[in-house]
């Protein structure tokens, strides 16, 4: 079972390293089209149409793809105020109630936003004649891979809740 766990977290991690590259592409792109649109915007009084539309779904490219990351580095914002006067098996217990109900949240998100991505597949851009819709996915696929890594977490706090020990991303 566990030589499946780490299997399997090595498929996410590499899944997750491939998104955290595409934000990084997306992050240079919106650089280059910010810079590219205020010389255009001062030097020659003509903007980039459609820049600000882009950005924004540009950032949020960027937030959506990057969930899984966050959440393999341990990036998420935590107050461990209180946490860190308990012992490491109670907050291994807390760790794992807080993933499965984040993991039921972001289940809810992707399968919701799913419909809702599907429904606004035909959508377009107002400013600019290009299509809008494929960019809705980004929710759910970005709300997914977030569950994969929550699942691979549940296993490892599981272990560690076992073991007495504090594993990965608890």
């Amino acid at each position: 079972m566990l030589t499946l766990l780490k299997r399997m977290d090595r498929g996410i991690r590499y899944i997750d390293n491939a998104l955290l590259v595409i934000c990084g592409v997306v992050f240079m792109g919106m650089i280059f089209l910010g810079t590219a649109d205020v010389i255009g915007r001062y030097a020659f009084d003509s903007p980039i149409q459609g820049s600000q539309e882009l950005m924004q779904v540009m950032m949020g490219a960027i937030v959506m793809l990057g969930w899984a990351y966050t959440q393999k580095e341990d990036g998420h914002v935590k107050v461990e105020l209180f946490t860190n006067m308990l012992s490491p098996r109670v907050r291994n217990v807390l760790s794992l109630i807080m993933s499965v109900l984040a993991l039921l949240l972001f289940a809810t998100i992707a399968y919701k936003s799913w419909g809702i991505a599907l429904a606004n597949f035909d959508r377009r851009f107002l400013v600019i004649d290009f299509p809008s819709g494929p960019f809705y996915f980004l929710v759910p696929v970005g709300a997914f891979f977030l569950c994969l890594e929550f699942i691979v977490s549940i296993f490892y706090i599981s272990a560690g809740i076992r073991s007495g020990k504090k594993h990965g991303n608890a």
